[in-house]
């Protein structure tokens, strides 16, 4: 693949090693770790060794916090990140798996987080740490904001083994980069820098490893400081208009300021 003046993305060889005992933070039974910092919860993906494929049981407890974080009033916004070197790898084939949600774990399992994800009517940043790959570019993909750390690479994993996109990367992906790049990338495979996937759009801000969580919770708090609803609001109106007409868009618009004039005039806004 060309980057449309004949040049070849820039590709790093992506190491699978048997060891990554260096995690972030330390490692515990978990497979999902959460942090509330002020206001924005910190979500890890924690299986760093598998550079956090995902399983069952991460897949379970991963549904669980998003679902809580709708309603729970004590967070106003998530960061979705993961321990040691990697963010999310996809799923982890090999893994412990409840009978048959190997073979139906995208609708059973799958789908449903992403879903959850997607219906968070708060800011989503995904802190992009390591290696993302396969149905991990799911999770990144249906966040509101993609921040990158500079030693990230990206691997879409699915056409050199037979398989077709999943976890909503055929769905978010030709909306960042746009379908053609995103047909040639999913069917050829380069694994790309964080800079190339800036330079794409599939990133929105690359920056060093340590500063990576530091910027995340600096841009949620930035969300935060807006009045009354508008960034929820905002981020709903965005994601109906995939779908919306444009008559019903203006409509939805319409509602829309009803609700944010309503809430920022509320009492104790």
């Amino acid at each position: 693949m060309s980057d449309g003046h004949g040049r070849r993305p820039v590709i790093k060889a992506v190491t699978w090693p048997d060891d990554l005992s260096a995690p972030a933070q330390p490692v515990t039974e978990s497979p999902v770790l959460t942090e509330l910092l002020d206001t924005t919860l910190v979500v890890r993906l924690n299986r760093p060794a598998k550079l956090n494929a995902f399983d069952d049981a991460m897949l379970l407890d991963l549904g669980k916090v998003f679902r809580a974080a709708m309603s729970d009033q004590s967070v106003e916004a998530l960061v979705l990140t993961g321990s040691g070197r990697g963010f999310c790898s996809g799923a982890d084939i090999k893994g412990s798996w409840e009978p048959d949600s190997a073979v139906f774990g995208l609708r059973r399992r799958l789908n449903p987080v992403i879903l959850a994800m997607a219906d968070v009517e708060k800011p989503v940043i995904a802190a992009i740490n390591g290696v993302v790959a396969g149905a991990g570019l799911g999770f990144a993909g249906v966040a509101d904001v993609r921040l990158s750390a500079d030693t990230a690479v990206f691997v879409p994993a699915t056409a050199e083994r037979g398989i077709a996109p999943d976890g909503g990367m055929s769905y978010s992906i030709p909306r960042l980069i746009g379908p053609g790049r995103a047909f040639r990338w999913l069917c050829e495979g380069d694994h790309i820098d964080a800079q190339t996937a800036l330079a794409w759009g599939l990133v929105d801000e690359v920056t060093t490893p340590d500063d990576l969580l530091p910027r995340a919770l600096s841009m949620a708090s930035a969300f935060l400081a807006k009045p009354g609803a508008a960034v929820a609001l905002t981020k709903r109106l965005l994601r109906s208009s995939d779908t919306n007409s444009l008559a019903a868009q203006l409509e939805l618009e319409h509602r829309c300021q009803d609700e944010a004039r309503e809430r920022r005039d509320a009492p104790g806004a």
